[in-house]
């Protein structure tokens, strides 16, 4: 039985994110697994996905996410695998549970930040294996929260050596999908980027991905149904969506 666990909290994300990311795991798992929400506003979620309380209610956004180090891992056994709302799952994610099985494995940072070692849209572990992850967290929480941007810079503090999934496997939105729109001598990216003028064409998922991760904007919905500044239209994210 593989744990998929997701986190919810506050109003950035509504409801049918969760549903959503459900419906796409449920579509592309080959493997039995239970569906489970970190969140404290579970109103209006599928019967079948199971409800986490928040373990420290005073944190917010992705810092919840660690909580799932805990030693306890909210009574969750075995193989866990996280992940974030707005990800889209392209195909099978058998081979990401697969991976390096046992140890604990996210993503190499696809961001433009230098010191940037994770992005940890995707994480997957085996349950209490990590304990120290939230254990000095809590220890330093004060210092974190003051010093740090989010959950994956102190990921990439205190386990700097981590696997990291194969790049073909979870891909960038913004990197790996001929996402971004061209034009001659950046004269016509500069009014894509206003708006001003729509990029030509749709983006492409690169064969075998079985996750496309979205780090800053566009989010997902903004390039569904049509093109976002210089990011071209997606119709295969409506497609994975169900």
């Amino acid at each position: 039985m593989i744990n998929i666990v997701c986190l919810k909290w506050g109003t950035k994300y509504s409801t049918e994110y969760v549903n959503r990311l459900y419906r796409m795991v449920k579509k592309n798992i080959t493997v039995p697994f239970s569906f489970h929400c970190i969140t404290e506003q579970s109103a209006g979620l599928y019967p079948e996905i199971s409800v986490l309380e928040l373990k420290n209610p005073e944190l917010e956004g992705w810092w919840h996410k660690l909580s799932l180090f805990h030693s306890d891992c909210y009574g969750l056994k075995g193989t866990v695998l996280y992940l974030d709302l707005d990800v889209v799952i392209t195909d099978s994610l058998d081979p990401v549970i697969s991976f390096s099985s046992g140890s604990f494995c996210t993503i190499k940072s696809r961001g433009k930040r230098l010191n940037a070692r994770f992005n940890s849209s995707v994480i997957r572990f085996e349950a209490g294996s990590v304990p120290f992850i939230w254990e000095a967290f809590v220890f330093n929480q004060q210092w974190i929260l003051n010093n740090l941007d989010g959950d994956q810079d102190w990921l990439g503090m205190i386990v700097p050596g981590a696997t990291t999934f194969p790049d073909h496997l979870i891909v960038s939105f913004k990197k790996n999908c001929m996402a971004q729109g061209q034009s001659w001598l950046g004269i016509g990216e500069k009014l894509m980027k206003k708006g001003l003028i729509k990029p030509k064409g749709e983006s492409v998922v690169p064969k075998g991905a079985a996750v496309v991760i979205f780090h800053g904007l566009p989010n997902p919905e903004d390039v569904a149904e049509t093109s976002y500044k210089q990011w071209k239209k997606s119709p295969w994210i409506k497609k994975c969506w169900g």
